[in-house]
């Protein structure tokens, strides 16, 4: 059975395949190979599940860490390409660009808040850290 979390990662990491990363799906640092797109990872953070008494619909907020991993480059400005793809995030993450597919017609999400945006810089290399809180509704 799928989870509306599950689908949620799967349509985020479509998203950031869209835009040109190369997804990581597994644990630890994320490659920072030079002459590669640049690497992102989509991380579950976990979920509040609001109580509902019967007199509302049901809603939860499920919390997520978008990374995307730069390398520097002789002829770009590295603070222009982090801030290029912190826009492009928060551009292309919407309630509209999630509720795709089975997700539409069973739980939609109704709202996605930034949660913050931390970069991190070492030795020719940025990670961006993308924090996100998505709502959804529980109860169709």
């Amino acid at each position: 059975m799928s989870t509306t979390a599950n689908e949620i990662t799967r349509n985020l990491s479509t998203i950031l395949e869209k835009e040109g990363l190369a997804l990581h799906h597994g644990t630890g640092h994320l490659p920072h190979t030079p002459g590669r797109s640049p690497a992102g990872r989509v991380s579950y953070l976990g979920e509040d599940f609001q109580p509902t008494h019967g007199e509302r619909p049901g809603y939860a907020v499920a919390e997520f860490r978008l990374e995307v991993v730069l390398r520097e480059r002789a002829t770009d400005e590295p603070v222009v390409a982090l801030q290029d793809w912190i826009h492009r995030i928060r551009d292309c993450v919407s309630p509209s660009s999630l509720n795709v597919g089975s997700l539409s017609a069973t739980r939609p999400v109704v709202r996605v808040d930034t949660k913050g945006v931390r970069v991190e810089e070492k030795e020719g290399w940025w990670r961006v850290m993308y924090g996100l809180a998505i709502r959804y509704r529980e109860n169709p």
